[in-house]
C-alpha cells in the first residue's frame, strides 16, 4: 500500500471493561485514523444525526475520519 500501514477491517473499540464502544470500516489504530464507508442509508435523518454525534465524540478523543460516501 505505498509504504502506507495496512487498516485493520471492522475494527472494534472496547471499553476497558470489555464493552464494544465502537466499529470501523477500516482503522489505522496506532495514528487513530478511521475510514468509514457511507451509504445511502448514511443519509436518511435518522442515521445522519447519530453518526455526526458519534465522530463529534470520537474526533474529541483524537481519532481522525476519512467518510467515502456511495458517489465516490
Amino acid at each position: 500500500m505505498a509504504g502506507l500501514p495496512e487498516p485493520t477491517v471492522d475494527h472494534r473499540a472496547y471499553s476497558e471493561h470489555g464493552r464494544l464502544l465502537y466499529r470501523f470500516d477500516l482503522a489505522v489504530e496506532h495514528v487513530k485514523l478511521a475510514i468509514e464507508y457511507d451509504g445511502a442509508h448514511h443519509n436518511q435523518p435518522r442515521q445522519r444525526g447519530p453518526d455526526l454525534l458519534r465522530r463529534e465524540q470520537l474526533e474529541a478523543l483524537g481519532w481522525t475520519f476519512v467518510v467515502v460516501v456511495n458517489s465516490h
